[in-house]
């Protein structure tokens, strides 16, 4: 009797045994299969963070658009100026994955975006925003080429234009404009 019982103990033991080295071979697998993931899981947030970097919603080349933009805020300001003395000029640019605008001041007020301003000064900040954008990009060749911009001034504006576009010519050191226009002061 105590022998079957010793012989059911030993066999119960040598189960239990097995058991152990089975769930131990378990956890091994577990701890490399662990590690493998791991693995995957730091290139995936790796591959993620690129992709986010890159992205123009949120990434490097919106954070390049906004010191593009910044750049050329100076010289938009510059042009205006010598139209409205002071009285119109841009705020920051607000560009982020939701939104584009303009914000403006005019005589001590802030407008959120230049889409409110009136049809002379939506002209002029066309212009200025242009002239901007062409002195910051000229790079081989200044000649520009100007089809009636100044067609929806008004006569008081056409002159001012002309101030205007002589600024330009002096910041980027023209050597050609050709200019499409009915202004007869030209």
């Amino acid at each position: 009797l105590l022998s079957k019982e010793k012989e059911r103990i030993e066999l119960s033991l040598s189960k239990k045994k097995n058991d152990e080295i089975r769930i131990n071979v378990a956890i091994e697998n577990h701890r490399s299969i662990q590690k493998e993931l791991d693995k995957f899981m730091t290139l995936y947030n790796e591959n993620f963070y690129i992709k986010k970097a890159m992205s123009s919603k949120e990434g490097i080349p919106l954070e390049f658009i906004n010191i593009y933009m910044s750049n050329i805020k100076k010289t938009i300001n510059e042009l205006l100026d010598i139209v409205y003395h002071g009285d119109l000029c841009i705020d920051d640019f607000k560009i982020n994955s939701d939104e584009f605008r303009i914000p403006y001041m005019k005589e001590g007020y802030l407008i959120p975006d230049i889409i409110q301003a009136s049809q002379g000064e939506t002209s002029f900040f066309s212009i200025a925003l242009s002239f901007a954008l062409i002195s910051e990009s000229i790079l081989k060749y200044n000649i520009i080429l100007l089809d009636e911009i100044d067609g929806n001034l008004d006569d008081e504006k056409r002159k001012r234009f002309i101030d205007v576009l002589e600024r330009l010519i002096d910041m980027i050191d023209a050597e050609q404009i050709f200019l499409i226009s009915h202004n007869n002061l030209f």
